[in-house]
């Protein structure tokens, strides 16, 4: 009787434990509920926002590759890696969240000046963030 019990604290005790980290990494925004798709779906927890280029909508994020960093814009998939790398910079360790509106800021008054199309975007754009320049390339 009592392995019964103990086998069946062990289960329930798991059980109560992956609905509880479930819920937290629901609420924390790590994980999100697709209902067109019926699934879990996982996402980057990272910097992100909206901007408007040209008269279209569009919502960008931070990208990473290992230590770089970049910017994807969609519609349209455009992504883009600065160089040189921000984190040599020691100000992007304390202030990503600006620096990723300042740019996104460069980047809309330069596509609302050149009209980009939401289909094709340039081969490289050119950012000044507290004091450095940066150019993002297609990646």
């Amino acid at each position: 009787m009592k392995k019964r019990i103990g086998s069946l604290s062990i289960v329930l005790g798991c059980v109560l434990s992956s609905v509880i980290i479930g819920v937290n990494l629901v609420n924390s925004g790590h994980i999100s509920f697709d209902k067109n798709l019926d699934a879990v779906v996982a996402e980057a927890a990272g910097i992100s926002g909206k901007v408007e280029i040209n008269g279209v909508s569009y919502k960008w994020a931070e990208t990473s590759w290992s230590k770089n960093r970049g910017m994807t814009f969609n519609p349209g998939n455009h992504v883009y890696q600065f160089s040189p790398n921000p984190h040599d910079d020691p100000w992007y360790n304390k202030n990503q969240n600006k620096f990723y509106k300042l740019a996104a800021d460069q980047i809309k008054k330069q596509g609302d000046d050149s009209k980009w199309d939401q289909k094709v975007w340039p081969d490289s754009i050119k950012v000044s963030i507290n004091g450095v320049s940066y150019t993002l390339k297609p990646r």
